[in-house]
């Protein structure tokens, strides 16, 4: 049978990253995660978490880069609990590093795994991680395209933007495709849609209220700055190979670049929205 291609993330997570550089094993992995509702990011982060484990010798899987047969073998083993080897890795990459003694290899945030653009060659990936509401996400902010990457203040803002504006845009239910999307397309379809007049800073301002609010839930659910972090991974251990080789993302500079995040946010050092910020969004009963 013919199929398309996989996309972006899945050739990423469930191929290079696992050192499987045979297509046609990875449109397995594809179409074996699609059929037994796994997410390929986060299994293919974590497949390769267990062959990074195996590779330093803290515990043996039996998964090897490269090797293609027990990397899809395993896929079932996850999604059914069959194995003691599933099992474990069924738990996901957080849960799994800390059983191992994997914290220098796990790349995750909040418990979510990392997705395939790295946070290291770009310190506005790395914050917008560690921000997002629910874990590493790339759909909540996404500055690849930063003028300079390594520009933490500028960066602060347009990942605080981004958030606000893609609040709007998923709750319209509009394609993360649609590139060239604004607030004032997507203004003009409400207005047509109700009848009555919608103004792009009107969205706008509905971003930074969704975000404020999914903020407070975080806070009264237990979260706080201390997991708005970047793992050891990405802090201390210098990229490898192309254009940044040698750049980490320190805890000096991810610092700052939180610290810069909260003050746009209008958030006080430890990530809460201030009583000034909650009146200016009409949110002050929370």
């Amino acid at each position: 049978a013919e199929v398309e291609g996989p996309e972006y993330e899945t050739l990423c997570l469930g191929g290079s990253n696992c050192e499987i550089n045979d297509l046609e094993q990875v449109i397995r992995f594809n179409r074996l995660c699609d059929d037994l509702g796994l997410d390929t990011i986060s299994c293919g982060n974590t497949i390769g978490l267990a062959m990074g484990l195996g590779e330093k010798k803290r515990h043996n899987f039996s998964l090897r880069f490269s090797e293609a047969g027990e990397y899809l073998e395993v896929v079932t083993e996850i999604a059914t609990l069959s194995t003691e080897r599933g099992r474990d890795l069924a738990l996901g990459a957080k849960k799994l590093a800390a059983k191992y003694q994997g914290s220098d290899l796990v790349a995750e945030g909040k418990g979510s795994e990392y997705p395939a653009y790295e946070p290291r060659a770009n310190y506005g990936l790395g914050l917008a991680y560690a921000t997002s509401e629910r874990g590493a996400c790339h759909l909540r902010a996404f500055p690849l395209d930063a003028e300079d990457p390594f520009d933490i203040e500028a960066l602060a803002k347009e990942v605080a933007d981004a958030q606000n504006f893609n609040a709007v845009k998923w709750s319209m239910c509009i394609c993360d495709f649609w590139g060239s999307v604004t607030l004032e397309i997507m203004a003009d379809l409400l207005t047509a849609g109700l009848g009555e007049p919608v103004r792009p800073e009107d969205l706008n301002l509905a971003g930074e209220r969704i975000w404020n609010l999914t903020r407070l839930f975080n806070l009264r659910a237990g979260l706080s700055a201390a997991d708005d972090a970047l793992p050891e991974k990405i802090t201390s251990q210098p990229l490898q190979k192309g254009p940044h080789a040698g750049r980490v993302f320190s805890q000096q500079d991810f610092k700052a670049a939180r610290k810069m995040y909260y003050r746009f946010r209008g958030w006080d050092d430890d990530g809460v929205p201030g009583r000034e910020k909650l009146l200016e969004l009409g949110l002050e009963s929370f």
